[in-house]
């Protein structure tokens, strides 16, 4: 990557990137989503907000499950690093498919989705995930939404467990 230097990568190595992630092999798709970690702390938060987002938010709509928990993680590297922009997270949070995925029948693909909310989470502190996340939360959390449970940040990483004990999310779609 030093190579290239960023302006380089994104000339060059990006254009590769994307044309892989329509590969039909989804080993190839997967990795390219593991590689994009590496390129997007590179490239730095402008240039992987702009051109490594959205290519991670098409992956999560793969058909592969494996590749969407790559696109995942990815994604929840790039924010707990403070990578992806702040305006883009409640965002990406309100996709469907990172929301939706919170209840798939896979545990690796709700789980990698909760992570990925818990950093959401993480990154826009209290006000910010009281404010942004947790209405977007509130379709899979199990009623009642108590009024005060974003107060801190750790509530709402608490609500969105990972070790499978997540009291306030609905049960898994089968």
């Amino acid at each position: 990557l030093e190579f290239y230097g960023p302006q380089g990568a994104q000339e060059r190595l990006l254009p590769h990137l994307l044309t892989f992630l329509n590969d039909s092999d989804w080993e190839l798709r997967k990795a390219v989503c593991v590689a994009m970690v590496p390129i997007g702390l590179f490239l730095g938060s402008n240039l992987a907000s702009e051109c490594i987002f959205p290519c991670l938010e098409n992956s999560l709509f793969d058909v592969e499950d494996r590749v969407v928990i790559a696109s995942l993680g990815c994604c929840e590297t790039l924010t707990r690093a403070g990578i992806l922009q702040p305006w883009l997270l409640p965002e990406l949070a309100s996709r469907g498919a990172v929301v939706s995925l919170m209840l798939h029948p896979c545990h690796s693909l709700r789980a990698a989705a909760i992570s990925l909310i818990c950093g959401i989470a993480t990154v826009l502190g209290p006000v910010g995930s009281s404010a942004l996340l947790l209405p977007v939360l509130k379709p899979v959390l199990k009623p009642p939404v108590p009024l005060l449970l974003a107060a801190r940040v750790d509530t709402v990483v608490d609500i969105v467990n990972i070790d499978g004990q997540a009291n306030e999310i609905k049960e898994p779609r089968s």
